[in-house]
């Protein structure tokens, strides 16, 4: 009776790996929008880029005082 009972949690783990597997394969190739979006690339040139040198003139800047910080922070935040 053990065996039969062992058999029938293996079968039940082994299809839902396997359902798993064939139900991700499906979103996988599912087809995306990528192509028909457009990019706004002076946005994310805007907010990203920003960002990311106002932290370096943060980082690279060691004669800047709090209050300069705080300046440049909220400005990158807006």
């Amino acid at each position: 009776m053990n065996k039969i009972n062992n058999s029938w949690i293996i079968g039940f783990i082994v299809t839902f790996l396997i359902g798993s597997i064939i139900n991700g394969t499906a979103k996988a190739a599912e087809k995306t929008n990528i192509e028909k979006e457009k990019v706004d690339a002076k946005r994310l040139i805007g907010t990203v880029c920003t960002k990311c040198h106002n932290i370096n003139r943060i980082v690279f800047s060691p004669d800047r005082d709090v209050r300069d910080w705080i300046r440049i922070i909220a400005f990158a935040n807006r």
